[in-house]
């Protein structure tokens, strides 16, 4: 003899309301919240990027300024040229975006001894300390 399986019922339990409309109302309110989630994620992703880079990282040299620097291939350096080091009162030369000294380096006659002439460097806002060649 075959025996009849009850079949589920698509009502609920404590009230007439079917199970699958119960499932249906809580996938939107996840599907609601998943996406407020993903929205606010990327909303502070794109609300925080430009002021995320900061220091060294810059546009233009004023970004720079404060820590007395000038923007060079958007990262703050101390020189872009030997002029930038020499503005500074530093008498030297720009390699790789530091400042090094010269050695002998003059930006006038008064920075040499009494004997010795600040002769120019071609091409250099800066001259080199010596006797006449």
């Amino acid at each position: 003899m075959l025996t009849a399986f009850p079949q589920p019922s698509i009502m609920g339990a404590a009230d007439a309301t079917p199970c699958y409309v119960k499932d249906y109302g809580r996938m939107l309110m996840r599907r609601k919240l998943y996406v407020l989630a993903i929205t606010t994620a990327v909303a502070l992703l794109l609300f925080c990027l430009p002021g995320c880079g900061g220091y060294p990282h810059c546009v233009q040299t004023s970004h720079c300024a404060s820590h007395n620097q000038v923007c060079h291939e958007k990262r703050c350096v101390d020189c872009k040229t030997a002029r930038d080091c020499n503005q500074r009162g530093q008498c030297g030369d720009c390699n790789n975006g530091r400042c090094t000294p010269v050695p002998n380096c003059c930006l006038g006659n008064t920075d040499c001894s009494k004997s010795q002439r600040c002769w120019n460097v071609p091409g250099k806002p800066f001259g080199q300390c010596g006797n006449r060649r």
